[in-house]
């Protein structure tokens, strides 16, 4: 399954955690439960065999869209502030941004 069919819809679209089951309690993205995911999340559940790989592609295109984005990430106080870029561009961005950009890149 693709990350654009995971999310076909914008209810299949959490924010603040990786998945969340149908009451809304944060889970697994692996998790059978999970009825919504984040971009991370649902990147990790459609291509687990090569997440890092897909991450990557996803990071890349978010830093080519805005590079400003990418000073925004940096300007917090967290050390491992790359490795966020997917998570906060998703948890900032409407359903609509995420599911072009997901199909854009045909992942």
């Amino acid at each position: 399954m693709k990350v654009y069919e995971l999310l076909a819809s914008s209810d299949k679209l959490t924010r603040g955690a990786m998945a969340r089951d149908a009451s809304g309690k944060e889970c697994s993205p692996y998790d059978e439960d999970a009825a919504s995911w984040c971009l991370s999340g649902a990147a990790g559940k459609c291509h687990s065999t090569n997440f890092f790989e897909v991450y990557g592609i996803i990071q890349n295109r978010i830093i080519e869209m805005d590079e400003s984005f990418l000073s925004n990430v940096y300007s917090d106080d967290r050390e491992d502030e790359t490795l966020w870029i997917v998570e906060e561009w998703g948890d900032q961005s409407t359903w609509e941004e995420i599911y072009s950009l997901v199909k854009e890149l045909e992942i």
